[in-house]
């Protein structure tokens, strides 16, 4: 496991920042919000990739601390300017939720917990996918599972 950073104390509680990258998400995106569970994040950041309906107004209705691309840069992009966003903030742990709730975000507690207890650096959320191979979900749990314990990569 990485040291624990010098500013963070294990006496302090450890804030959390959600980030959404979205795209034409204003259908979805106050669904999403809403069920963030009540107390479980600190602060939440929209990054809009130009998108060409409400998405924005959405954002802003909810107070969601919004910003904007004046075009479509794409998904890598929006994502790092959700996290060079979020930098700024100086939270503890960064958490990337889309607004199209392809993820539950219910379950960001549940995803935090390691982090906040000191047992994990990182975590990472997946979905069940008929996509992927058995032997392939398998390999993606292990590796998923050693990296949450703190046993670094695999091979």
């Amino acid at each position: 496991m990485l040291p624990k950073p010098a500013e963070t104390h294990i006496d302090e509680p450890i804030s959390v920042v959600v980030v959404m990258p979205a795209y034409n998400a204003a259908k979805t995106l106050a669904a999403t919000f809403n069920a963030i569970p009540a107390g479980s994040v600190h602060h939440v950041i929209l990054v809009d990739d130009a998108s060409r309906d409400d998405t924005l107004g959405v954002a802003h209705a909810l107070e969601i601390t919004a910003f904007r691309h004046e075009k479509n840069f794409g998904y890598g992009a929006n994502q790092k300017t959700c996290y060079a966003e979020a930098l700024k903030t100086q939270h503890g742990i960064v958490v990337m939720l889309h607004p199209d709730y392809q993820y539950d975000p219910t379950l960001l507690p549940t995803l935090v917990e390691p982090i906040l207890a000191h047992e994990a650096d990182v975590v990472f959320g997946s979905r069940p996918s008929s996509v992927f191979r058995l032997s392939r979900r398998m390999s993606a749990a292990a590796a998923t599972s050693r990296i949450v314990k703190g046993d670094g990569p695999t091979s």
